[in-house]
């Protein structure tokens, strides 16, 4: 079993630092799970990002535990391109 959190103040989108709520998850072995990322309208409007579709980018880092022991943090990167 292992635990997936965000690293504390590591998120932005389009290159702005912004807020977000992430609750950590917890995962069996063998199983599979969702991140859910909730960012803050005001953040989002700060921005200049009215819509989904003006978002671009988004990076943020997470930290994987077993137990107490971290094993691994890593840095995700989304970049949304236009087609």
């Amino acid at each position: 079993m292992i635990t997936i959190r965000e690293v504390y103040d590591s998120f932005s989108v389009n290159g702005y630092m912004m807020d977000c709520s992430m609750s950590a998850t917890t995962v069996q072995n063998g199983a599979c799970s969702i991140l859910d990322i909730r960012l803050w309208e005001f953040d989002l409007e700060e921005n200049s990002i009215a819509e989904v579709s003006d978002i671009t980018q988004i990076e943020f880092g997470i930290e994987i535990e077993s137990g107490r022991n971290t094993i691994d943090e890593a840095t995700l990167e989304l970049d949304f391109k236009a087609e």
